[in-house]
């Protein structure tokens, strides 16, 4: 079926509940883009707005505990931007987990990267920022040794 005749079908009295819910949603999910800490908008996303509830859908149980922090300041700017958004509900809803041999590699920092901060070490005159550094390669040379 071609583009036109989609057009023409979602422009149609049948569609129209359904194309203006998807326009609502597109809307919520660009309000909530700009509204949010980017960290976690990566791991949340509008799946539903209906009767006055926003439904958020959260990675997993952390992101969805934050959310519930800032659900106050959520509904407060919804209000300012008069949107007919009473509550909020936020729910786990896991998205492309993917599999064990899927994951990336953990061993921490490349060989050379250890290697400048070590670099680096000598060259800190603040006693704190020098040690910090010393830990951070201790740490990451000490997870290489045991890595697989």
């Amino acid at each position: 079926m071609s583009a036109q005749k989609i057009g023409m079908l979602l422009g149609t009295a049948d569609f129209k509940p359904l194309v203006e819910k998807a326009r609502r949603l597109t809307e919520l999910q660009a309000w909530y883009l700009g509204s949010m800490p980017r960290p976690l908008t990566r791991a949340s996303r509008v799946v539903g707005c209906r009767s006055g509830v926003l439904v958020l859908a959260a990675d997993n149980a952390a992101v969805a505990a934050k959310l519930r922090q800032l659900t106050p300041r959520l509904l407060k700017q919804l209000s300012e931007q008069e949107r007919q958004v009473t509550a909020i509900r936020i729910r786990v809803q896991p998205v492309n987990v993917p599999p064990p041999a899927e994951l990336k590699d953990q061993r921490g920092l490349p060989a050379a990267a250890l290697q400048h901060f070590e670099t680096l070490v000598d060259t800190v005159g603040d006693p704190a920022l020098k040690s910090a550094v010393e830990t951070l390669v201790r740490h990451h040379r000490k997870r290489r040794r045991t890595a697989p």
